[in-house]
């Protein structure tokens, strides 16, 4: 969704705090379906939900600093590498 949005003409800024209003929605609407059907390990999600959440309060607060041209290059080099990662990986 960032990338999208970017390319709509949202600062990079502005674009990571929207898709995360848009991942709320679909994350809960995800969790309930996923739960009815008993496939939720909540241990693992609860840990990992603690750990997004401090990473939601700082994240913000450095991304504030950073210039949205230097944000856009490293987002796009992570993903770029995501990408090559999960096309060779077995």
């Amino acid at each position: 969704v960032v990338p999208l949005l970017i390319a709509l003409g949202y600062t990079p800024q502005r674009a990571v705090g929207t898709s995360f209003a848009a991942i709320l929605l679909v994350g809960l609407s995800s969790l309930v379906g996923h739960a009815k059907l008993a496939e939720v390990d909540w241990k693992a999600g609860l840990l990992l939900g603690a750990g997004g959440v401090v990473g939601a309060q700082l994240g913000p607060r450095l991304l504030q600093h950073v210039p949205g041209s230097v944000f856009q290059k490293v987002f796009a080099c992570v993903l770029a590498a995501l990408a090559v990662w999960m096309f060779f990986k077995k």
